[in-house]
């Protein structure tokens, strides 16, 4: 639990230290840049700015949706790299100490376990953010391919000069390469919500005992544990760890 709870709760500073900065200086710059190049763009060849301004807030949209519908995989992800640390500080601690003569192949074994969770999880979590690039990369090739068609319709009919395409060219690998940055920044924030997840739940949770309204003050009469023919044998093994203990 207390190893758990440790990574747990470095994840959260870790991820509310980085939520500002993602804000400040990703989006905002890059939303600047998209901006500025879209009225560039929009200023040069008309119809090619209005192309723009249709795609790219679906790229955005389509962008946004993907990662929510991977969240729960994400946390999941996280839950388990915290399990892992969880179960290697108990395994520690219970090998060190009076479980050490009973209890490390077992807990070798469960480890193990653990682990292979954590490894699936983590790699379904990178599996879909495999999709989702490949999805990401085919949004992009039809834009630049819808606007080459366009653009080049436009220059045949005279509504704008061959100059004025190749310039709105720049413009538009610029956009391309704001909005490919902005699914990475899109994606690093769905794994900062992830990691601050677990201990967001936990300090929200009402508590489920309620105070006394005239509360007893405990009195301790005698500090004493006295044990009596205390027997305990671990789940799956015949050997007693302790035997008739007083």
């Amino acid at each position: 639990y207390g190893g758990a709870l440790v990574s747990q709760v470095n994840r959260f500073l870790q991820a509310n230290e980085q939520f500002d900065d993602v804000v400040i200086f990703d989006y905002l710059e890059g939303f600047s840049r998209i901006v500025l190049s879209a009225g560039i763009l929009f200023v040069i060849a008309r119809p090619l700015g209005i192309l723009i301004a249709i795609w790219a807030p679906i790229f955005v949209i389509a962008v946004v949706l993907s990662s929510m519908k991977k969240a729960h995989i994400t946390r999941a992800a996280s839950t388990a790299d915290s399990n892992v640390i969880a179960f290697i500080s108990d395994a520690i601690t219970n090998m060190v100490t009076i479980k050490t003569f009973a209890r490390s192949g077992l807990e070798t074994k469960n480890f193990n376990v653990v682990s292979a969770d954590r490894y699936t999880k983590r790699f379904r979590s990178f599996r879909f953010n495999a999709h989702i690039r490949d999805f990401r990369w085919v949004l992009a090739l039809a834009f630049f391919i819808i606007y080459i068609f366009l653009s080049i319709h436009l220059v045949v009919l005279g509504s704008i000069s061959p100059a004025s395409m190749i310039a709105g060219q720049i413009y538009v690998f610029t956009i391309l390469n704001s909005l490919l940055s902005l699914h990475q920044v899109i994606q690093r924030t769905e794994q900062l919500f992830a990691d601050s997840a677990e201990l967001t739940d936990v300090l929200d949770k009402k508590p489920e005992l309620e105070d006394p309204v005239s509360p007893e003050v405990p009195r301790i009469k005698e500090g004493l544990i006295e044990f009596q023919s205390v027997n305990f044998t671990y789940p799956g093994t015949t050997k007693k760890v302790f035997d008739n203990l007083n």
